[in-house]
């Protein structure tokens, strides 16, 4: 087996945003392990780069970029108000737009969906240049899969793996949700042949899989590889000696480091409800408690106007463990959308072995949670008077935290050495 790896991924470093860090830790580890890696990424049309691009610098994970090739005019239409836009270029945006959706049958707004060329000319070069068996595709977006699918087809001795960091048809991103039924019927089709020449089918989630899984017979193909933390990112901040400030021993300290989304606001409201609740029936137990919010969206501080016990604050990247360090419980905030998802946060934080809080809607993380005696999980219609017991028993929680699961298996190092299986 060929120990050179191809790896294709649109938001790879320096392209900032979460989607590029299980890639660039699966790439950081394949070369600890003896790989060498091949990576076509895209060029960064952004001012700010990736947090993870200092990780990728290595000799043997090498960058190919390839040009955005995406029509000016869409992005442009897409960064700018109809109504801002002149006469002359919203007639172009309608049909450059039309010629593509409707005359090519493309999803416009997936950024790659001009791509097929350039990544195939590439992709075959990297191949027959280094001897590549393996290749590993990154999604969303998604399009690209399609060309790698194709490629495999003639080049049927490539191993194939692709791995859906999100769904495909049910995506909330890249015009998905805007299709008319003949669009949605064309996507189908190449989702279809996507799965039916790819050889696995990985993703963090059995609840993407499960939309991948209705296009082949052979779901055996089809595996959860979840989302892990990277050891070297936190080991030093697993020991409390090296806290340079310590909690307060008065405080019960609740965190929540990540993104909140619009349709985020049942579930604070739902802690603004419960906080209201303890602050007139059990202020005792609500003055021990601290929440803290490490988000980008500080305007929903708004909502917490009444409750100086909650504190907004901007991102603080990798010193954030050791606010996790400092913390009794991680709060975990989810919305309908992505109830089944656990992200990459959600594993990030195993081993520090704080108890969970969940308030969300009922789904896989609110069951995953219980059945693994990982905290406590409270959907958005739960009793307020069960809540307050929760909380009068909090340090009982805390104290007898004893998890169902072996954090090593989430550990990037373990989820590189399952990837290593699928090869040929």
């Amino acid at each position: 087996m060929s120990k050179d790896i191809l790896v294709a991924s649109y938001y790879f470093p320096p392209n900032p945003g979460i989607g590029g860090r299980r890639m660039a830790k699966f790439c950081k580890y394949l070369v600890q392990k003896g790989y060498t890696v091949h990576v076509i990424n895209v060029e960064n049309p952004h001012s700010e780069s990736s947090q993870w691009v200092n990780e990728v610098k290595h000799q043997n994970i090498k960058v190919y970029t390839l040009p955005l090739n995406y029509p000016k005019v869409l992005m442009e239409g897409a960064d700018t108000q109809e109504k801002k836009r002149t006469l002359i270029k919203r007639i172009h945006y309608k049909l450059v737009s039309y010629y593509y959706s409707k005359i090519q049958k493309k999803r416009i707004y997936d950024p790659t969906f001009l791509w097929e060329k350039e990544f195939n000319e590439l992709a075959k070069q990297l191949i027959f240049k280094n001897k590549i068996n393996n290749i590993i595709v990154s999604i969303s977006p998604h399009y690209y899969a399609w060309y790698a699918a194709k490629l495999k087809k003639t080049l049927p001795a490539i191993n194939l793996i692709i791995d859906f960091r999100d769904p495909w048809l049910t995506l909330r991103d890249f015009g998905l949700q805007i299709m008319t039924e003949r669009q949605k019927k064309n996507e189908q089709k190449i989702i279809s042949e996507t799965i039916a020449n790819a050889d696995y089918i990985i993703s963090p989630s059995n609840f993407v899989l499960d939309e991948f899984r209705q296009y082949s017979k052979d779901v055996n193909r089809m595996i959860e590889v979840p989302h892990a933390y990277d050891l070297d990112d936190i080991k030093l901040f697993l020991d409390p000696a090296s806290q340079s400030v310590k909690a307060d021993p008065d405080k019960v300290k609740f965190i929540y480091p990540g993104t909140l989304y619009s349709d985020i606001l049942p579930s604070l409201l739902k802690l603004n409800d419960i906080l209201n609740y303890l602050k007139e029936k059990n202020i005792k137990i609500y003055k021990k408690l601290q929440f803290d919010f490490f988000v980008d969206q500080t305007h929903y501080s708004d909502y917490f106007r009444e409750h100086s016990i909650v504190k907004f604050h901007k991102p603080i990247g990798k010193k954030i463990f050791e606010e996790v360090s400092k913390s009794s419980v991680i709060l975990i905030l989810y919305a309908e959308h992505n109830k089944n998802y656990r992200t990459t946060k959600f594993y990030e934080f195993l081993p520090f072995k704080k108890t969970y809080l969940y308030l969300g809607p009922e789904g896989d993380t609110y069951n995953f949670i219980r059945k693994n005696k990982l905290g406590v999980s409270f959907n958005n219609s739960s009793d307020l008077k069960e809540i307050e017991l929760y909380f009068e028993n909090i340090e009982k929680y805390i104290d007898n935290y004893s998890p169902l699961i072996d954090f090593n298996e989430f550990s990037f190092d373990k989820q590189t050495d399952r990837l290593i299986s699928f090869f040929k």
